[in-house]
């Protein structure tokens, strides 16, 4: 297959790279990822200002390129412009640290999947829980060599499959699960400061409070050494209760 990779922590991350050396082997691989972090900006896109695309070296792939915008953008680069031919998959990540449950919303990474699914790609995003930014992220490369191999064939060009692999070591992960998104609550924090001229400012961060994790979500599997793996789909219509609305006589 034609593999489009891309990720939200930038193109020297140790995630997006052990992941084109391990996919390459069996597959064709192009990479389009930011030139710096862009953990957490959504499904942002940059339209103020111009975006600059540089090809550069990553082992494995058959053409490489940063560029100066988000996941999002990078997709839309890649598949509009960059690119020679249109994937067959995109997969982004190997993202450093997870994206549980509701965190998805905010993600960059999972975003990026998101957008290959608008463009009619089969896409899937791929985190690590571990935040270590020297890790090592073959073996989760190998990993996700797997879960393709074994999709590639019910792969749906609107379906993004959401995957957490837990920080543990190998022998110690117990498999695949295939869990729903639980809703992830934290316990937010908002530090103010002050600068050097005496202004104040605020400093945005939270600890997750997974304490009341559900027995079958994503959330719980990891705990238990599971690897997550989470279908998702860009339609964020309730269609229950747009069933029920309709009964309305306003409409």
């Amino acid at each position: 297959m034609v593999i489009l990779i891309t990720n939200d922590d930038g193109i020297r991350s140790n995630g997006i790279r052990d992941l084109s050396k391990v996919l390459s082997k069996k597959h064709e691989i192009y990479v389009v990822a930011p030139d710096r972090e862009r953990s957490a900006v959504s499904h942002s896109l940059t339209l103020h200002k111009p975006l600059r695309a540089k090809e550069v070296e990553i082992q494995g792939s058959q053409g490489a390129w940063e560029t100066s915008g988000t996941p999002s953008d990078c997709v839309k680069l890649a598949v509009y412009t960059l690119l020679p031919k249109k994937p067959d998959l995109l997969i982004s990540g190997i993202n450093r640290g997870a994206n549980l449950g509701t965190d998805v919303l905010y993600s960059g990474t999972v975003a990026g999947a998101m957008e290959g699914a608008f463009l009619g790609i089969p896409s899937i995003a791929v985190s690590n829980v571990c935040f270590e930014r020297k890790k090592d992220y073959t073996f989760s490369a190998s990993l996700t060599l797997k879960l393709v191999d074994s999709i590639e064939k019910i792969l749906e060009p609107e379906v993004i499959f959401n995957v957490n692999i837990p920080d543990c070591l190998g022998e110690e992960i117990k498999g695949f699960r295939l869990v729903p998104l639980q809703l992830r609550n934290y316990k937010n924090l908002i530090e103010t400061r002050l600068d050097p001229k005496g202004e104040k400012y605020y400093w945005l961060y939270g600890v997750p409070d997974d304490s009341t994790s559900n027995v079958d979500s994503d959330i719980s599997a990891i705990k238990r050494n599971f690897v997550s793996v989470t279908p998702l789909h860009w339609d964020l219509t309730d269609k229950f209760s747009l069933k029920k609305i309709k009964k309305l006589s306003i409409f």
